[in-house]
């Protein structure tokens, strides 16, 4: 978490099979640990633009899937004094909204 209460997060696609796959990221509040009451998406990768998710927030794209390697970053505003636990669960799918699964994001 940064210093004006912002938590970025960096997904780097390590799986080569998961490559150019994953159009949509999506976090829900009540998955988190503790659970989030809310939270705003503020910024996605270059192509990467937020949408309403019932429950939670996430970021989209149609041209600009994830890419093995080449790590980008999601920056999120979660509601003043909520606690942020060592781990964030992040939902993928692909360009069709078909599940990929959960990633996580590992508090560095």
């Amino acid at each position: 978490m940064t210093a004006d209460g912002y938590v970025v997060i960096t997904v780097h696609v390590q799986d080569p099979t998961l490559s150019l796959l994953i159009y949509d990221m999506e976090i829900f509040f009540d998955e988190q640990q503790p659970p989030w009451p809310g939270g705003q998406p503020i910024s996605g990768p270059p192509g990467w633009e937020p949408f309403p998710v019932p429950g939670g927030i996430g970021w989209m794209t149609n041209s600009n899937p994830l890419v093995a390697c080449q790590p980008v970053q999601f920056v999120v505003l979660p509601p003043l004094g909520v606690p942020i636990g060592d781990v964030i669960w992040l939902h993928v799918t692909d360009k069709d909204h078909h599940n990929l699964g959960y990633v996580i994001s590992q508090r560095v």
